[in-house]
């Protein structure tokens, strides 16, 4: 063989060895980055749920409105009485209920939530008693409302 083709070989094996070890490291950023993205959608879906959620049971009295005395045929929860009142025996009713019933009722099916109502000092007063296990992703969204004339905080927690 003559000295231009073994240095065209030799070249041509360098060049594709680089171009390679460059395609690798371009496919590792971009699946990097890519399971950030799929990671911070799902985390953006989570918290968008729980704001929701939250929203629909302080400014909804639900569907049908006196869903807490016949809890049959309930399609929309709710807790408001009045405004910026919520019923009481609503909560009860509530924390009553079968949790896979209120999960379907949320439609977040495919997560895990945790309900909690605490007076003005902390104190829990009354929680779906879900505990919360290892998860990459936990959504905490707090409200303030008054039941029974003494303002209470109402917290869901929702994780996957």
């Amino acid at each position: 063989m003559n000295k231009k083709a073994i240095l065209f070989s030799t070249d041509l094996l360098v060049s594709m060895l680089v171009f390679l070890v460059v395609f690798i490291f371009f496919i590792s950023v971009w699946n990097i980055y890519s399971e950030r993205l799929a990671s911070n959608v799902e985390a953006e879906e989570i918290q968008l749920l729980a704001f929701q959620i939250t929203d629909l049971m302080v400014r909804s009295p639900g569907v049908p409105e006196n869903w807490h005395i016949n809890s049959t045929n309930i399609s929309t929860i709710g807790f408001k009485k009045s405004h910026d009142i919520l019923s009481q025996d609503k909560l009860n009713t509530f924390f009553s209920l079968d949790y896979n019933l209120t999960k379907t009722l949320f439609n977040i099916n495919r997560y895990e939530y945790q309900f909690e109502v605490r007076d003005s000092n902390g104190n829990l007063i009354n929680s779906t008693n879900n505990s919360i296990v290892n998860s990459k992703t936990l959504i905490a969204v707090n409200r303030l409302a008054q039941v029974n004339n003494e303002t209470q905080e109402i917290i869901f927690k929702i994780w996957k």
